[in-house]
């Protein structure tokens, strides 16, 4: 079985992210996306500390299409550097596990 992986980005707001979580669903490229908002960002931007509220999605998938979540990730995003963290998952419970496989196979 695929191992799964956890795909992270932060955006600046919550339809934009639901918007990117949909469309990863539609190509079958994630299983699920959980989206939280209410996140404030700490980053250094132009020599500047800036402070913004960010949402923040995670996707599920399978190592062999986490290149393609953040490549898609990236092009659709809307900040000029997104924030697209990926790390296999460890240890996944086996039915959940299973479930993520085949929604994206």
């Amino acid at each position: 079985m695929d191992e799964i992986w956890l795909i992270r980005s932060t955006f600046a707001k919550k339809d934009e992210a639901i918007s990117v979580a949909r469309e990863l669903l539609e190509q079958k490229l994630i299983a699920c996306a959980n989206i939280e908002e209410g996140m404030t960002a700490l980053f250094r931007w132009e020599d500047m500390i800036q402070q913004e509220p960010e949402t923040v999605l995670l996707a599920k998938t399978v190592r062999r299409h986490a290149p393609q979540v953040i490549a898609h990730i990236k092009t659709l995003h809307s900040y000029q550097i997104p924030s697209i963290l990926a790390w296999p998952a460890g240890a996944v419970e086996p039915s959940f596990a299973a479930w993520v496989a085949a929604e994206v196979s």
